[in-house]
């Protein structure tokens, strides 16, 4: 199986000569770096939404840096920045500064002997503008992830169910704060709960003609498929290691102490919900 994946969408941001950028970092013994990042868009939201991130992004790591070249391309759900930059930090600074914004990003310094590898005379990045690196890989890493971050939250109210005594604590959470933990939730409002479900599980969310609005669950989440609520509030990461579901209020609903954030919500457990 190819590392390549084949149509896939291209922006190039930069269409100019970037040489003299280029030039003037070099003069000014500055330190290049190559910088690529993924981002996996949930399926409710657009791709122009997607891309409005990865822009954001960009924007973010421009006010940091003298960028020279950026490629955005998008494959289906998975949208990855590749650009090359100049900076006056030496790499240890500015990978923490860089982390900051993106956690996941991919930083490697280019020497100036090998300036060459990465950039054409013009400054351009030299890499193929109609394929995604590692795209497969991306998809299948960022799955799994959710995936098993969600069956900790599954096994966690299944024992609830079995140990009534469970309580949330600061002590057994070890309260980490790595970005490995974290897992994007929808939070919503029914029957004037606040309530939440990983992002990862939301396919879809629907308004009636009535004004009522349902989210559609993947299918590997259960048959139910389909959790009606009163509104969309937002998103927001939680740690879910830290994460500990408690009384069970009905079959799906778990109230829940998301110890690093010292937030109380519902936890909606599709899979959980029988008709």
């Amino acid at each position: 199986m190819s590392i390549l994946e084949e149509m896939v969408s291209s922006e190039n941001c930069y269409n100019y000569d970037n040489s003299p950028v280029v030039r003037s970092a070099l003069q000014r013994n500055d330190f290049l770096y190559a910088v690529r990042l993924y981002s996996e868009r949930p399926a409710y939201i657009s791709e122009y939404a997607g891309l409005l991130h990865i822009h954001v992004l960009l924007g973010l790591i421009e006010s940091r840096s003298a960028v020279i070249d950026a490629v955005i391309k998008n494959d289906d759900t998975i949208h990855s920045l590749t650009l090359i930059c100049a900076s006056g930090f030496a790499p240890g600074m500015f990978s923490r500064k860089l982390k900051r914004i993106a956690p996941r990003a991919i930083i490697e310094q280019i020497y100036e002997k090998n300036a060459g590898r990465y950039l054409s005379r013009e400054g351009k990045i030299l890499e193929p503008r109609d394929s995604m690196v590692f795209v497969r890989g991306i998809r299948d890493l960022h799955r799994s992830r959710n995936i098993l971050l969600g069956l900790l939250l599954e096994y966690r109210a299944l024992y609830t169910i079995c140990r009534t005594d469970l309580r949330p604590s600061v002590e057994a959470a070890s309260v980490r704060s790595s970005s490995d933990y974290f897992l994007p939730f929808v939070f919503f409002e029914s029957e004037g709960r606040l309530c939440g479900i990983p992002e990862y599980q939301v396919v879809q969310i629907i308004r009636s003609a009535e004004g009522s609005l349902t989210i559609e669950t993947d299918s590997s989440c259960g048959q139910h498929g389909k959790i009606n609520c009163d509104d969309i509030l937002y998103t927001k990461k939680i740690n879910v290691l830290n994460c500990f579901p408690g009384e069970q209020l009905s079959r799906g609903y778990y109230r829940t102490m998301a110890v690093t954030e010292k937030k109380e919500f519902i936890l909606c457990i599709p899979s959980f919900i029988v008709k």
